[in-house]
């Protein structure tokens, strides 16, 4: 045995030392548990007040003597000053150290209360407390509590991260030793996932109580943020005010009162620049940070050994230059971007609530608030997450397929609400009107992201009185503050070649040939910002498509002509029912529909209508209802026989057309068959043998079953039982 372990053996090692020493607090926290955890929700708030005060009071001779000191010092000559200042740094140290000792006595009971808290978070939806007046500025400012009455009711989610976050924890004895260890000034080591942001908020929870300040000290602004948001609630319940440095400019009167706050959250960086900056000023007021008191560091190797080899500097004011565009527009964009992600997190929290209920028609609009929120943030790590839960994604495309019939006719339902939409397909993001107003409502200029009608304004040139080189000039001013090909184009990269090429050709004779106008033939938006510019430049456009071509690139042109039409023109004997597919292909397309709806029916699944239509291509490449002499699916649907389709508020559903009449006798006929059997019941084969006596044209099929037993399960008061391999029919009244 060496000389180092014969004294491990004897005095122990530091890790067995350091454990004698944190486990009796532990004990303690342990055994202040019961009793905190019996309180209600305003005694446990209370004892909060009531710990404040112990530890305020415990120093309150000491405090008295430095405002007497303080007091003193303008009556005192210069050389005289210096003593006095030293007394009142000895006492301001007597102070925190009679602190230290009374928050080491209050240490279990305010543990308790954190973890008493946690735990009615995540136990409870809402928390109700009899409302103070910092309860009712909270309710001003933050969503997760409101004020009804002379109650506080607290929710136990909130947007942290951008996310809606459930708090879920509740700390562990490993997270109380934890605490324990940074109340004690000490390094505590944990692993990704042992939970060093629920340790971290026992001890600062326990120093905030002094109402000198706590930092806490992040890697980076997102984590600071994050963090604010996420663990803010718990202290903010307590009276406990939060903030953090890195939402607010530097020097600025909301950074010093983010300082001033109980709590709060800032980057190494932002907290190391505003103390050079202070360390530099010139006057008190322009001071932003207070006396430290007490600091958590995050990622404490990071900030204290790796960041700490960069120094910090702060160098003199860059000029700016003589427009700064970017600087104008960010703040306006950063609060539309806010707006949006609020109003995201909404949906989803309702669609989470409304897809939960057993009423259609409430899971109908929690399909639509989901859909909106994808709309408004696809790549929400929340909206992803309940995306993959079953049966959520699937409810929520066919909630697409129905806004997105005829040409995206009713897509405005679902955007409108919305401040900008985005568009992954395309990679586009476009501003509805919410959005102008939100951005222009907030700015100098009215017309700011409004873009002018060129064309409108080129005409109203042709009226004024102007010489030919006034027009031109004119013309030219408007010309360069319209919007240049590439910005409109740049879109086309990964598209048909041919579409870039058209698009190039056709700026190309803008620009080198005198002609008075373009005619495009196109049947979809690829387009319409080309038809844009072109008229912008004073050219007529004549647009030819389809049908299905969308109604912006027909607005687009100055006029727009359907081919159907000119087809119709041409061939004026041809008549809506007159088609180049015989009776036999609509019959198979009948026969494939009734598949479909039959294998849906199995799996207890309706059939939508934008399945049928996308199934239908599927199984027909060539398959266009437009052959038929139709625009719609659901008006060639109307024409067979043997469906119908059934609307469920905004849901269209294909199902089988029935003779309900027949339908009801069959029904009672089996019912009746089985009830007299009695308990004993009566086989699937005899059942079905007498059901096709009786009904000779009887077909499972035209039920929207593929088996009987299906069928038979169906009915109300019947049920199936098996017995070895035979499969009964018995009543159940």
């Amino acid at each position: 045995m060496g000389f180092n372990e014969f004294l491990s053996s004897i005095f122990g090692n530091k890790s067995t030392r350091d454990m004698k020493e944190i486990k009796p607090w532990v004990e303690k926290i342990k055994a202040a548990y019961p009793e905190i955890e019996k309180l209600d929700n305003d005694a446990l708030r209370a004892k909060t007040e009531e710990l404040k005060k112990y530890i305020h009071e415990s120093a309150t001779a000491e405090r008295a003597k430095v405002e007497e000191l303080k007091a003193s010092i303008e009556t005192l000559e210069l050389e005289d000053r210096e003593e006095v200042f030293a007394q009142i740094d000895k006492t301001e140290k007597e102070i925190l150290e009679k602190y230290e000792k009374a928050l080491d006595e209050v240490l279990p009971v305010a543990f308790s209360i954190v973890k008493a808290t946690a735990k009615r978070f995540t136990e409870n939806e809402e928390i109700v407390v009899t409302a103070t007046d910092f309860d009712r500025q909270l309710a001003a400012t933050k969503d997760f509590v409101r004020i009804e009455g002379d109650k506080a009711i607290y929710q136990n989610h909130w947007v942290a991260g951008g996310n809606d976050t459930l708090w879920n924890m509740v700390h562990y004895d490993v997270q109380l030793f934890g605490g324990v260890v940074l109340h004690k000034g000490k390094i505590a080591e944990m692993a990704t996932g042992e939970g060093k942001t629920l340790v971290a908020t026992l001890p600062v929870f326990l120093n905030a109580l002094t109402g000198n300040g706590v930092h806490v000290v992040t890697v980076n602004d997102y984590l600071a943020k994050r963090d604010s948001e996420w663990m803010g609630p718990l202290y903010m319940f307590h009276g406990l005010s939060v903030d953090c440095i890195d939402r607010h400019q530097p020097n600025s009167d909301a950074r010093r009162q983010a300082y001033l706050a109980d709590i709060t959250f800032g980057t190494n960086n932002e907290f190391g620049f505003d103390y050079l900056r202070d360390n530099m000023a010139i006057s008190p007021k322009d001071l932003v940070q207070r006396q430290h008191n007490y600091a958590i560091v995050d990622e404490v190797d990071s900030v204290l050994i790796d960041d700490a080899r960069t120094p910090l500097i702060i160098s003199g004011p860059v000029p700016k230059g003589d427009d700064q565009l970017f600087e104008q527009l960010r703040p306006l964009v950063e609060r539309l971007v806010e707006a949006q992600k609020v109003l995201a997190t909404k949906y989803l929290s309702e669609a989470k609530k409304l897809i939960a209920s057993n009423d259609k028609k409430e899971v109908e609009e929690g399909f639509l608030a989901l859909y909106r929120s994808h709309k408004a943030l696809p790549k929400n790590k929340a909206l992803i997450k309940f995306l993959s839960e079953q049966g959520i994604k699937a409810g929520m495309l066919k909630t697409e397929e129905i806004y997105m019939e005829q040409n995206n006719k009713r897509m405005h339902e679902v955007t409108d609400p919305l401040y900008f939409v985005i568009d992954e397909k395309l990679n586009s993001v476009d501003l509805t009107d919410k959005g102008v107003d939100l951005i222009t409502g907030n700015s100098e200029d009215p017309t700011l992201f409004v873009l002018p009608d060129i064309a409108g304004q080129l005409s109203e040139l042709e009226n004024l009185n102007l010489t030919n080189e006034q027009l031109l000039e004119k013309k030219d001013e408007l010309l360069t503050n319209s919007i240049t090909p590439i910005q409109q184009f740049s879109y086309t990269q990964g598209k048909n070649s041919t579409d870039s090429a058209m698009i190039i050709d056709a700026m190309d004779i803008l620009y080198t040939n005198d002609v008075d106008g373009f005619c495009i033939v196109s049947s979809d938006s690829d387009f319409t910002r080309l038809v844009s510019r072109l008229r912008e430049s004073g050219k007529m456009v004549i647009g030819m498509g389809e049908n299905k071509t969308p109604e912006p690139f027909r607005k687009a042109c100055d006029k727009f002509t359907i081919l159907e039409n000119l087809m119709s023109e041409q061939n004026p004997g041809t008549t809506k029912n007159e088609t180049s597919h015989d009776k036999r292909s609509k019959e198979k397309i009948e026969d494939a529909i009734i598949k479909m709806i039959i294998e849906n029916q199995d799996i207890n699944k309706p059939t939508g209508l934008g399945e049928v239509g996308s199934r239908l291509v599927s199984l027909y490449p060539d398959f266009d209802v437009r052959s038929y002499g139709y625009n719609m699916l659901s008006k060639f649907l109307e024409e067979f026989t043997r469906i119908q389709m059934v609307k469920h508020g905004n849901i269209v559903s294909v199902t089988l057309r029935e003779d309900q009449d027949l339908k009801e006798n069959i029904d009672s006929y089996v019912v009746q068959i089985v009830k007299k059997a009695g308990k004993a019941g009566v086989e699937l084969s005899t059942l079905g043998n007498k059901m096709y006596e009786k009904y000779k044209d009887f077909k499972i099929r035209d039920y929207g079953y593929s088996q009987f037993n299906q069928y038979v399960k169906s009915l109300k008061h019947v049920r199936v039982e098996q017995e070895g391999t035979i499969l009964k029919a018995v009543y159940k009244g």
